[in-house]
């Protein structure tokens, strides 16, 4: 019975810190990008060629 608490105890403060870890890291995902002309080379365009 003791051996069940643990390992219940552990699984959720390993589940708990999983949940931490991926909060942090998602928040970068949204955040809005500065718009320059190099922000283009993502899409595979080079913005010294003149138009």
């Amino acid at each position: 019975m003791k051996s069940l608490i643990l390992t219940a105890l552990a699984i959720f403060f390993i589940g708990y810190a999983i949940s931490i870890l991926n909060k942090g890291s998602n928040s970068q995902k949204y955040e809005r990008k500065a718009k320059n002309q190099w922000n283009s080379l993502t899409d595979g365009l080079d913005p010294t060629d003149e138009k």
